[in-house]
């Protein structure tokens, strides 16, 4: 009987799990961000800035990005679960 009596108290004693905090990373102002400091009509780093910081064409990295996400879905910007979008292919 005593074994009985302990198992029911170790399930009573089982705590619910909290829930974890959710971070705002400000994606979607990052994604705004990037595409307006690197790939608007009037960007903010011309075209050797770019080629610096990527080493690479900007030409290349967007159809690199573009090739990417025709190919798999993980490439493609979309809502995550807690309904906002989520990370940027770029």
């Amino acid at each position: 009987m005593s074994m009985l009596q302990s198992e029911q108290q170790s399930e009573s004693s089982i705590r619910p799990r909290r829930g974890r905090k959710v971070i705002d990373r400000s994606r979607e102002e990052g994604h705004s961000r990037l595409v307006n400091d690197y790939f608007s009509k009037n960007p903010i780093y011309i075209n050797a800035q770019f080629r610096r910081r990527f080493q690479m064409h900007r030409h290349a990295f967007l159809r690199i990005v573009t090739i990417l996400g025709d190919h798999d879905e993980y490439f493609q910007m979309r809502v995550d679960a807690t309904g906002k979008m989520g990370l940027s292919p770029l």
